[in-house]
């Protein structure tokens, strides 16, 4: 069984070496894409989330301000 994963014996060092390289680099380009892309999706989830807070300020401050003139009553 163990014959049949031996390594050939012709097998040229250098190839070897260039094939690990290019396996190198393709890990990191994709790993490069994954961040890029996951960064892309944080932003675009941040902006429409700062949207969101942007547009519940405006509300609140347009709302009545029953605490203060509850206080102001009082007095």
């Amino acid at each position: 069984m163990l014959e049949s994963y031996s390594r050939p014996a012709h097998s040229d060092p250098q190839a070897i070496v260039e094939s690990l390289a290019a396996h190198q680099a393709t890990r990191e380009f994709y790993y490069e894409l994954q961040i890029r892309s996951e960064h892309a999706s944080y932003c675009e989830w941040y902006h429409r989330v700062a949207e969101q807070h942007r547009q519940e300020l405006v509300d609140m401050q347009q709302d009545i301000n029953l605490l203060g003139y509850l206080s102001r009553r009082r007095l």
